[in-house]
């Protein structure tokens, strides 16, 4: 017999809820704007030849050089999906203006110079856990991606906390109450 889900504390229904969500899309976008804001920052790198950008100093020896590389790739990997999608469609909008913008060229972030890689990775590290610290609660595994400690479980972070942890209060139950019977649940 499957226990009534009121017995179950709310903030283990709200994970398990939450439970299938991938890392990547743990992501709260106002930290992608910001790690983009940064790449766009030393794509000018491409057009002035002598273009420097200073390093977040406290975070250049936090990771090491195949790290910077991975990350590197991985933005990379992002950038050439959503470069990709608005080629194939021609979707060259802004999205803020909605006013067409024209097509765009294509950068290839592995052509930066290392020192500049290792900056811009030391900049997304700085924005990263400048994030942690201004929201309560919230924390990171490269496993899990950002989550909340409520309660002593992690809850995935969702763009629709709006950067607030969740409450039992706040929690819509259509959302945290697991489906229990027959065909599922506990």
């Amino acid at each position: 017999m499957a226990p009534n889900p009121t017995e179950i504390p709310w903030a283990a229904r709200l994970a398990l809820v939450r439970e299938s969500i991938q890392p990547k899309e743990t992501i709260p976008q106002a930290l992608v704007d910001a790690w983009f804001e940064v790449a766009t920052e030393a794509v000018k790198w491409f057009h002035e030849p002598d273009f420097r950008m200073l390093p977040a100093l406290e975070y250049m020896d936090g990771f090491t050089d195949e790290e910077a590389r991975a990350r590197i790739a991985g933005f990379q990997k992002g950038y050439d999906k959503e470069y990709h999608r608005r080629a194939s469609t021609g979707a060259w909008t802004d999205y803020y203006t909605q006013e067409q913008i024209g097509a765009r060229e294509r950068y290839v972030f592995s052509e930066w110079p290392f020192w500049l890689q290792r900056v811009v990775v030391s900049h997304w590290d700085r924005l990263h856990y400048e994030y942690l610290a201004a929201h309560e609660g919230l924390c990171y595994t490269y496993e899990e991606g950002y989550s909340w400690d409520i309660e002593g479980y992690h809850v995935k972070y969702l763009d629709m906390d709006k950067g607030v942890k969740p409450t039992e209060q706040s929690t819509p139950m259509s959302l945290a109450l697991p489906y229990v019977g027959f065909w599922g649940g506990f």
